[in-house]
């Protein structure tokens, strides 16, 4: 009996820890850049939109003064980006 309670601890024991690992699988991402001209200048309020074909998703934002954009909490997967000034 002692012997079996052994084994239901440390099967115990890895269901915990495998638990833990799968709990930090992702499931949503961020692309992030900076729009910048030929001359290596940033563009400010350029439009930036990502789409995704495979979700059928799109999302826009505008650059700030530093040319920088970021998409926070994109479902996974591959996107487009496009970016018109």
């Amino acid at each position: 009996m002692r012997k079996r309670r052994g084994w239901v601890f440390v099967l115990g024991i890895l269901m915990l820890l495998s638990a833990s690992t799968f709990g930090q699988i992702a499931t949503t991402g961020k692309i992030t850049g900076v729009v910048t001209d030929a001359s290596g200048a940033a563009v400010p309020n350029a439009t930036v939109t990502v789409k995704s074909t495979a979700l059928m998703a799109e999302r826009t934002t505008t650059t700030g003064a530093d040319g920088a954009y970021l998409f926070d909490l994109l479902p996974l997967g591959t996107y487009e980006v496009n970016v018109t000034s």
